[in-house]
């Protein structure tokens, strides 16, 4: 679960200590678990789901601010969340990483390769660390 892990532990950090702030919280967590892989830390459509959900106020525990400048990353994600609240309010199970991608995409008619984005808005779903929108 990898990225999807990296961003549980970020809210983590935010929800226990006021001097984390998602950016630096995904960097220590991003560090934590990919200790050996600079180029697994600075990836950045995961980072950029990350804080495109902690932006748009949907991440329990982050105050909502604007956190990134890439907003494509988190667009996909915010995305993702909506389909996963459709999935909830018809009972029916949760589709995987790859299931929610194609269906995001099918919603924007775009035919593009994941790159963790999903990862991370399905980890802080089962993780309950995503709020309605209000």
């Amino acid at each position: 679960m990898g990225y999807g892990e990296v961003a549980v532990n970020a809210v983590q950090m935010c929800k226990s200590d006021d001097k984390y702030n998602p950016c630096d919280a995904w960097k220590i967590a991003a560090q934590e678990h990919y200790p050996s892989s600079q180029s697994a830390q600075l990836k950045g459509g995961p980072k950029g789901a990350f804080l495109g959900l902690c932006s748009e106020g949907l991440v329990r525990h982050v105050s909502k601010r604007r956190y990134a400048r890439a907003i494509q990353s988190g667009s996909y994600a915010v995305k993702a969340v909506r389909v996963l609240q459709h999935y909830e309010n018809q009972h029916t199970e949760l589709p995987n990483a790859l299931q929610l991608w194609d269906v995001v995409m099918k919603k924007l008619g775009k035919e593009i390769v994941h790159n963790g984005q999903m990862d991370v808005a399905l980890a802080l779903w089962k993780a309950g660390f995503i709020m309605s929108e209000e």
